[in-house]
């Protein structure tokens, strides 16, 4: 495969996951509370938004994994943008 592919697709990948894990978190987090108050800890209520917390966190994490992957691309092509403009600097002095 390709380099730029294999990029997008790590990309698409990273942002998938990050919106997935985020939506399993939040879905379960509005609709799998039972109405069982008194018992919260020690019923299911609790493994309820534990794992909804924990998902939403992962979400996050694979969020950041995004940005971060998304901003070492560019980093890496920026490299030619500041050697053109040293090169130019240099001419005009």
């Amino acid at each position: 495969m390709s380099e730029p592919f294999q990029r997008f697709s790590t990309g698409l990948s990273l942002l998938v996951l990050a919106i997935g894990f985020s939506s399993l978190g939040f879905a379960s987090y509005v609709n799998g509370f039972p109405n069982d108050e008194a018992t919260m800890l020690f019923s299911e209520a609790s493994f309820y938004s534990i794992g909804s917390f924990v998902s939403l966190f992962v979400g996050v994490i694979f969020l950041i994994a995004t940005v971060l992957f998304a901003a070492t691309i560019r980093r890496e092509k920026r490299p030619f943008l500041s050697e053109w403009r040293k090169s130019t600097a240099d001419t005009m002095d």
